[in-house]
């Protein structure tokens, strides 16, 4: 894996286990060594793709990386004895126990926790790349071009991702079935729309390293997500669904390039399909969702739709869960054409 936004390669190893020492081994061997995530970037970029694959397939919930106090109780240093200058402990972590001198990333909490150097877990190696070519990358849509005669008006192709569950499949079809509606309503000389959709899509599907919606190049570009309604369950941790929502939107900024990220307001559900419980659930995490994007420091918005807020719930088609196809659908293009405009122009 290929971290664009710090030029770092990492590998993960999850399908095998091994302590700390063997780990630290296993990745010089390879002319690597055990990852430094030495910046939120990659740390991030880390944990995101570890938690995918650790969620879906194995019991272990942590992964080593370089970080330890082996030497020296209470001075944590990378394995090439360098101090640290960026941290993400957990909840009162270091523990500070004598027999916990080795760190590990723990899915459940996305932070790092000292443990015990001969538990087993999987690791990360992390590489260095050479013959690197630095290049700038561009931050601004170029609205002109100067020349010899002056400055002519220039339109930038921007690229718009529509990612997320069926919502975005369904509405990726509509577009489809009618020329009118194709590319979101934009015009096709300055917007280039993708869809990117599957039925029952969850959070951790993204993570996967193979995933197919992830198949895209938006660099500079636009990411419209509509995904977490299909995580809420009875009873679900509303703080899990949130972090790991933002932190995959932080993924696109980071690594995919992408320079606006929008979160779509989840919409409730006919509690006779979904539960009573549901809708409450969207409510808070909707709430959540635009207060954390409120203080973010990055280009990540929440965006509201308007018109599917009725209590009798009459924008739902007859499965109580998907958008009615006459008149909500288009609504709901426009509401994400709404989306697209506002921040292109930012």
């Amino acid at each position: 894996m290929y971290n664009t936004y710090t030029r770092h390669c990492f590998t993960i190893n999850i399908a095998k286990t091994a302590n700390w020492y063997a780990a630290k081994s296993s990745c010089e061997s390879l002319g690597g060594y055990l990852a430094r995530p030495r910046e939120f970037s990659d740390n991030m970029f880390i944990g995101f793709r570890a938690r995918g694959a650790l969620h879906y397939r194995y019991k272990h919930t942590c992964i080593w990386i370089g970080l330890s106090d082996t030497e020296k109780e209470g001075d944590y240093r990378w394995t090439n004895g360098d101090s640290l200058n960026y941290t993400n402990w957990g909840f009162r972590e270091p523990t500070g126990t004598p027999w916990q001198n080795c760190v590990a990333y723990d899915r459940d909490t996305d932070k790092w926790d000292d443990k015990d150097c001969y538990l087993k877990y999987g690791w990360v190696c992390q590489f260095e790349l050479f013959y690197l070519i630095d290049v700038d990358l561009i931050t601004t849509y170029p609205r002109y071009l100067i020349t010899k005669g002056g400055m002519e008006e220039q339109h930038q192709m921007i690229k718009v991702v529509l990612m997320g569950h069926s919502f975005i499949r369904r509405l990726g079809e509509f577009m489809n079935e009618d020329e009118t509606n194709s590319n979101l309503r934009l015009y096709a000389n300055q917007f280039e729309v993708i869809v990117r959709a599957r039925g029952g899509l969850r959070v951790p599907d993204l993570a996967i390293a193979a995933s197919r919606e992830l198949d895209f190049d938006a660099n500079n570009g636009i990411v419209f997500l509509q995904i977490g309604g299909n995580d809420i369950k009875s009873r679900c941790n509303i703080h899990s669904i949130v972090s790991s929502i933002t932190s995959f939107a932080q993924y696109l900024i980071h690594v995919k390039n992408v320079r606006h990220v929008l979160i779509g307001q989840l919409l409730r559900r006919r509690p006779d399909k979904v539960g009573h419980l549901y809708n409450g659930h969207v409510i808070k995490i909707n709430i959540a969702l635009d207060a954390w994007c409120s203080r973010s420091e990055y280009p990540i918005k929440f965006w509201k739709h308007r018109g599917f807020w009725s209590p009798d719930l009459n924008f739902l088609s007859r499965d109580g869960v998907h958008l009615k196809k006459e008149k909500y659908m288009l609504k709901y293009l426009q509401s994400i054409k709404s989306a697209v405009l506002h921040v292109s122009r930012l």
